[in-house]
């Protein structure tokens, strides 16, 4: 749907309805095939990129907030969030980054922040790329400011790389 450009945007409204719809369980205890459906609609938003889906997304975030079991959803929303560029969603992506508990959701965080090209974010992943011990999180921030053009990054970057020297051949 991403691919057919502009036209793909009419599908915006009848995506969100579908998610609203997913979302609307009463016991938010979500089978499987509730995640693989909202995966592939949050998938097709981001690929849409269009900013009408922006703030419901965030939505969902707020929704489903720190440290959450929906663990995926939010993996999933966060994805869509990086692909769709928006620099609305920094503010709770650098929250996300850098406080919440699952790794996952920390590193998925940062690689959004590398899409959406902030400069805001810089100086957080830069944070983030020098918490030691976070492993895979500090690699997303890594791989996140090598995205970035300028100066700002440059020194945290060659820092990390003296203490990693393992990532130059990656």
């Amino acid at each position: 749907m991403g691919e057919l450009g502009e036209k793909s945007q009419a599908a915006t409204e009848p995506l969100l309805l579908i998610l609203e719809d997913l979302l609307q369980s009463e016991t938010k205890d979500f089978q499987i095939d509730d995640f693989t459906q909202m995966d592939r609609v949050l998938r097709a938003l981001g690929k849409i990129k269009d900013p009408k889906a922006v703030v419901p997304l965030l939505n969902i975030l707020k929704l489903y907030p720190l440290n959450c079991a929906c663990d995926h959803l939010r993996c999933s929303t966060i994805l869509a969030l990086g692909d769709l560029g928006d620099k609305q969603a920094t503010e709770i992506l650098i929250h996300l980054m850098l406080e919440d508990s699952w790794l996952r959701i920390r590193g998925e965080a940062a690689l959004a922040l590398g899409k959406i090209h902030d400069e805001n974010a810089i100086e957080p992943l830069i944070k983030a790329l020098e918490n030691r011990g976070d492993g895979w999180p500090q690699r997303c921030a890594f791989e996140a400011l090598l995205s970035y053009n300028g100066d700002l990054a440059a020194v945290p970057i060659l820092r990390y790389l003296k203490q990693n020297p393992e990532m130059i051949a990656h």
